[in-house]
C-alpha cells in the first residue's frame, strides 16, 4: 500500500510538472507568436531575401540523407501571391531585394521575376542592395529601379557551368563495381558509376540546354538594364573586368555605396528624415499577417495538385512524390463532386518507374471520367515527372523548364570483390532452383542475369515510349527521335512536340477554364502540408533571430547534395526514370 501511494504520488507530481512545463512553453511561445501581429505600418518596405530553398508549397521540403531539413521554407506559389497582394496593398511603398544567392531552379527565378515586373505596374519602387551579386540574384534584381552595390562587392556573372563527380575509379579501388543497365544514349544518370568522364551525348545535351537557359537570363537582364549586348558578353567572359567601378561604368549597377548610404536612399524615397526609422517588413512576417480567402462559392471546382520532389516508393512523402499519399489524393478527386479539371503542378526530376506508372494510371482514370487534366511544369518535369504528365490533355511548360529525359535505367552494386579481397568475407549458397536467392550485391551477376536486367530496362523504356506516343498523339518513331533520355528546355520541348504551350501556372488555369467552358470556379489544393505546433514555435523563434542558423551550412550544402545523390543510386530498387542532376544558381 505504501508503494502504491508513493507511485501514485510520483505519478501525480510528474503529471503536474509536465503540465507546468507545457504552460511555461505556451506562455513563452504565445508572445513570440504574437510578435508582429499588429497591422503593417503605412509606407512599409517589403524585404525580399530569397536565399533559402523555395519549394512549390510552403514547408514541403524533404529531409536529406544526413538528416538536415531547413525550416520555414515559404513556397513559390505563396511568394507570387504575396507579391501580387503587395502591389495593391496601400501600406506597402516598395520592395527591397537582396544580392544573396537564390538556390532555386531557373523557372522559379523566372516566375518571381515576372511577378516583380507586374508589381512595378503599380508605380511602387523596387530597390536592390547587395554586398555582391550572383547570377541568380542579379537576374531577379536586374529589374529594380536602382541597383546598389557594396564598394568591395562584385557582380559575379560567369555564365552557367556544371561540375560532375565521377565515382567509377573510387568504387573500383574499393572493390565495388556498379552493374548498370540503361536505355537511351542520352540517359546520363548512371555515367558517374560507369564512366570516368561525360559521354559525348551528355556533353552535347548539357551544353544545349545551358545555352538555352542562360539565353533567357541574358535577355531578361538586357531588357531591364541599358547595357550593350556585346559589352555584357565580354563582361561575363572575362575576369579582369569584374570590379565594382567597371560594373557601374557599363550600367550593371547604379550606385556603389555602403549599407547606411543605401538606407539613406530609401529614406529619401520615402520622404523620411535621418531621425526616422524605415518601416520594413520581411516577406515571411508579411505572409504571417496576410490571409487571402477565396470568397467564391462556385459549385465548379478545379484541383491544383502539387507534385514536387523525387518520385519514391516510400511512406514519408513530405517534399517528395510517394505512391500511397498520392493514390489517396487522386482517388478522392475521382469522387469529388463538381470537379471540372485537375492541374498537375509538376516540379520533379523523376524517380521510381513503377510508382510513376501507377500514378500515370490514376491520372488516366480521371480523364476517363471526363475530367480535364492539364500539366504545368516548374523547374523540372523530367523522366518520371514527364511520364506522369504525358497523357495530360494539355502540357504547359516554362521556357526554361528542364523536361523530357525519356529514358530509364537500373543498377545494382557488385561488392563481391570488396567482401572477398578487402574484408575477407565470402558467401556460399544453397538453393532449390537456380535463381532462388535472387539478384544480390554479394555475388557477381552471371550473363543470363545481366541479360534479364537489361531486358527489364528495355521493356520499361518501350512502355515509356508507348505512353508518350499515345498521350502526345505522335508516331512511335518520332517519339524515339526526341527520347533516348535526352533533356530539353521548355522552348525546345515545344518545338519537338513534347509540350503544347509555353506559360506559367496562371496559363494552365486559363486553359482549364477555357477547356471546361465554365465562368467561375473554386480552387482546391493538394497535398495539405501540416506543420506541428512545436514546428510552428520553432519557426517563429527562428524568424525572430537576427542570424540564420542555416547560413553556417551553406558551405557543406554541396556535400549534402552529393551524399543524397550517392545514397539514392546505391539504394534504388528496380527500374528508375530519373534526371541525373538538378540545376540551381
Amino acid at each position: 500500500m505504501i508503494s502504491f501511494s508513493r507511485l501514485f504520488t510520483s505519478s501525480c507530481l510528474g503529471t503536474l510538472a509536465a503540465i507546468i512545463c507545457l504552460i511555461c512553453i505556451i506562455g513563452i511561445s504565445i508572445p513570440i507568436l504574437s510578435i508582429g501581429k499588429n497591422d503593417v505600418p503605412d509606407g512599409s518596405v517589403l524585404e525580399m531575401n530569397l536565399s533559402g530553398f523555395i519549394p512549390e508549397l510552403s514547408n514541403n521540403v524533404a529531409i536529406s540523407t544526413l538528416g538536415f531539413q531547413q525550416k520555414n521554407n515559404i513556397g513559390l506559389q505563396r511568394i507570387l501571391t504575396l507579391i501580387d497582394y503587395a502591389k495593391n496593398d496601400s501600406r506597402i511603398a516598395g520592395i527591397q531585394l537582396s544580392g544573396d544567392p537564390i538556390p532555386s531552379g531557373a523557372s522559379t527565378l523566372l516566375s518571381i521575376r515576372e511577378a516583380l515586373l507586374d508589381f512595378k505596374k503599380s508605380d511602387k519602387f523596387i530597390y536592390s542592395y547587395g554586398d555582391s551579386y550572383t547570377l541568380s540574384s542579379y537576374y531577379v534584381s536586374s529589374l529594380a529601379d536602382s541597383i546598389f552595390l557594396n564598394p568591395n562587392g562584385i557582380v559575379e556573372l560567369n555564365g552557367l557551368g556544371r561540375m560532375i563527380p565521377f565515382y567509377k575509379m573510387m568504387l573500383e579501388r574499393l572493390g565495388v563495381k556498379m552493374e548498370v543497365f540503361y536505355a537511351g544514349e542520352f540517359k546520363s544518370a548512371t555515367e558517374p558509376y560507369r564512366r570516368n568522364e561525360m559521354s559525348p551525348e551528355n556533353r552535347f545535351q548539357t551544353r544545349e540546354y545551358m545555352d538555352d537557359i542562360f539565353g533567357i537570363y541574358q535577355n531578361g537582364i538586357l531588357e531591364s538594364r541599358d547595357v550593350d549586348a556585346a559589352t555584357f558578353v565580354e563582361y561575363v567572359s572575362s575576369l579582369d573586368k569584374k570590379n565594382t567601378l567597371y560594373a557601374k561604368e557599363i550600367k550593371l549597377v547604379d550606385k556603389i555605396c555602403y549599407q547606411d548610404q543605401f538606407e539613406k536612399s530609401i529614406r529619401k524615397k520615402l520622404n523620411l528624415n535621418s531621425e526616422q526609422s524605415i518601416p520594413k517588413i520581411k516577406l515571411q512576417n508579411y505572409s504571417d499577417k496576410i490571409e487571402i480567402k477565396d470568397k467564391l462559392r462556385s459549385e465548379n471546382k478545379i484541383a491544383l495538385v502539387a507534385m514536387e520532389g523525387e518520385i519514391i516508393n516510400a511512406e514519408n512523402c513530405k517534399g517528395n512524390i510517394c505512391e500511397s499519399p498520392y493514390f489517396e489524393i487522386f482517388r478522392n478527386l475521382q469522387k469529388e463532386e463538381g470537379l471540372k479539371a485537375v492541374i498537375l503542378r509538376i516540379n520533379s526530376p523523376g524517380g521510381d518507374a513503377n510508382v510513376s506508372d501507377a500514378l500515370w494510371h490514376e491520372i488516366d482514370v480521371l480523364k476517363q471520367q471526363g475530367i480535364k487534366v492539364i500539366s504545368s511544369f516548374g523547374n523540372y518535369a523530367a523522366s518520371g515527372g514527364y511520364y506522369i504528365a504525358c497523357h495530360s490533355d494539355t502540357i504547359v511548360s516554362m521556357p526554361n523548364t528542364l523536361t523530357g529525359s525519356i529514358g530509364v535505367f537500373s543498377s545494382i552494386p557488385n561488392i563481391e570483390k570488396l567482401l572477398n579481397q578487402k574484408l575477407g568475407i565470402k558467401f556460399d549458397t544453397v538453393y532449390t532452383h537456380p535463381y532462388a536467392n535472387g539478384v544480390s550485391p554479394f555475388i557477381a551477376l552471371n550473363e543470363e542475369e545481366k541479360e534479364y536486367m537489361q531486358s527489364q530496362t528495355d521493356h520499361f523504356y518501350s512502355q515509356f515510349l508507348e505512353r508518350v506516343a499515345n498521350g502526345r498523339q505522335m508516331e512511335i518513331e518520332k517519339v524515339k527521335a526526341v527520347a533516348a533520355g535526352r533533356v530539353w528546355s521548355g522552348n525546345k520541348a515545344k518545338e519537338v512536340g513534347l509540350v503544347d504551350v509555353i506559360g506559367d501556372l496562371d496559363t494552365a488555369f486559363d486553359l482549364a477554364q477555357e477547356m471546361t467552358k465554365i465562368d467561375d470556379y473554386k480552387i482546391i489544393e493538394y497535398p495539405e502540408i501540416e506543420v506541428s505546433p512545436i514546428d510552428g514555435i520553432l519557426q517563429s523563434l527562428q524568424r525572430q533571430s537576427k542570424s540564420d542558423p542555416f547560413k553556417s551550412l551553406v558551405n557543406v550544402s554541396k556535400l549534402i547534395e552529393a551524399s543524397d545523390d550517392f545514397h539514392k543510386v546505391l539504394t534504388t530498387k528496380g527500374v528508375q526514370a530519373r534526371l541525373p542532376f538538378l540545376i540551381v544558381n
